[in-house]
């Protein structure tokens, strides 16, 4: 088990499998507490509400990884400051009550597997954005093309069944779409961060035969355009282009696309 929690949220999951086992929210008490006390309540929850990881690990013991020296030490011997000491003590309970052996391990926080925890206990969302689902069908229905797998997205605004999450996700089919093997048999579906198009492109075209329809921001004049341009000319992994505006979504307060419905976008349908 991996864990992190920043001043807004605790962040679990599963090293070997990359599942996501919590992802919790924290009260305005919770907030004011220490980063210590913080990255206590990440395993508490864990104990408290999470059926699934207690069945699975009991009678296991489960090395628990974290970037905070202090909770390695409280949970092995304790602490003085007596709201600390107690929420320790109710984690001791439960690994008896549940039959469950923690083993506190220190790593630091730019090990990969640390870095990952640290993402998700800082997300603020701002990324995950989508369009009107009438208008995805809308394209795939004008390209003939209709995706089997989302490269970039959530459980909440996947398009399609399969989905590569950023973070680990207790529904998606793999972590992180840049560390995954892309297949020409499956047809693929991605509207990127826009900080992701240039490298998200050269990892489509990486790899032989393998189409998927990209939706980017309209723009002639960013930095990620010349990837699709060449000398006024549309690259030949273009196969098809539509400019369409939409209606976005997103759960993010800061998603600079949200409650926009006049920003037009560009649908390509692109084959390596």
């Amino acid at each position: 088990m991996v864990s992190d929690s920043s001043e807004t949220k605790a962040f679990v999951y599963e090293a070997d499998k990359l599942r996501l086992v919590e992802d919790y929210p924290f009260d305005l008490d919770e907030k004011q507490q220490s980063s210590t006390y913080r990255e206590l309540i990440a395993i508490h929850r864990v104990f408290q509400s999470n059926d699934k990881f207690l069945k699975m690990n009991k009678g296991h013991a489960v090395a628990w990884l974290t970037d905070n020296q202090a909770v390695v030490s409280i949970l092995q011997r304790g602490s003085r400051i007596s709201q600390i000491q107690q929420l320790a003590m109710d984690i001791t309970i439960s690994q008896v009550t549940n039959d469950i052996k923690i083993l506190p391990c220190w790593q630091r926080r730019n090990t990969a597997l640390l870095q990952m925890a640290d993402d998700g206990s800082k997300s603020d969302n701002t990324d995950e954005w989508s369009i009107a689902d009438q208008h995805y069908r809308l394209i795939c229905d004008k390209f003939n093309f209709h995706p089997d797998c989302d490269l970039m997205a959530t459980s909440k605004n996947t398009k399609c069944s399969t989905f590569f999450s950023k973070l680990p996700d207790t529904a998606s089919a793999g972590v992180n779409v840049f560390l995954q093997n892309l297949s020409p048999n499956t047809a693929y579906y991605a509207c990127p961060p826009v900080k992701t198009i240039i490298p998200l492109v050269h990892k489509i075209l990486d790899q032989p035969n393998i189409q998927c329809l990209l939706l980017v921001p309209f723009w002639p004049s960013a930095s990620f355009w010349p990837i699709f341009v060449d000398i006024g000319k549309f690259r030949p992994f273009i196969k098809n282009l539509y400019v369409f505006q939409t209606i976005f979504s997103s759960e993010a307060d800061k998603c600079i696309f949200k409650d926009h419905t006049n920003f037009s976008m560009a649908a390509f349908l692109i084959k390596s």
